[in-house]
């Protein structure tokens, strides 16, 4: 007895193959509504092994980004903390990197629901957290010598950020 269904099946219902494969399968539809709720510390250990927390450096706003093949789990995260998702086209051998990011204030509310949680990002999401505080308090819109100050300052923390998310390096 043949084990693999090569077409349709009127009593089962069994899908019609595709080309090259004995036995088409369709993919689950994910019902979004019956997923259930990540907690803070989840989305934690999600930044820790996936995650950068940097500065943009054009506009200077706080950003964090999570990568992975995985788009379920961003899906998880997107409706509890806001930001958007992007999809790079793969580069075969590899798969399809989903990219969930967030930026400013909501990166911030962010950082601060999880950081008591973060274990390898908590020094960046702590300098983070206090570099958003700060900006807020500094207008880069400043003339002169404030102006000259806020941007240095800025750049700085721009070069930590991507010292400590270097590959390898210690947190």
């Amino acid at each position: 007895m043949n084990r693999f269904k090569t077409g349709s099946d009127a009593k089962t219902g069994s899908p019609a193959p595709i080309a090259g494969r004995p036995y088409a399968i369709e993919p689950p539809r994910l019902d979004m509504t019956r997923m259930r709720r990540l907690s803070p510390q989840e989305v934690a250990l999600f930044l820790d092994g996936e995650g950068d927390v940097g500065v943009n450096n054009s506009s200077g706003a706080l950003m964090v980004t999570v990568r992975n093949t995985n788009l379920l789990v961003l899906r998880l995260i997107q409706p509890l903390y806001g930001g958007s998702l992007d999809e790079s086209p793969p580069q075969p051998p590899r798969k399809v990197i989903y990219t969930w990011k967030v930026a400013s204030r909501d990166a911030r509310r962010f950082l601060e629901a999880i950081y008591p949680h973060l274990v390898i990002k908590a020094n960046q999401a702590w300098i983070g957290i206090c570099y958003d505080i700060w900006k807020e308090q500094h207008d880069l819109r400043a003339k002169g010598a404030d102006r000259n100050d806020i941007l240095e300052t800025r750049q700085a923390v721009i070069e930590l950020f991507h010292k400590m998310n270097k590959r390898g390096s210690a947190a």
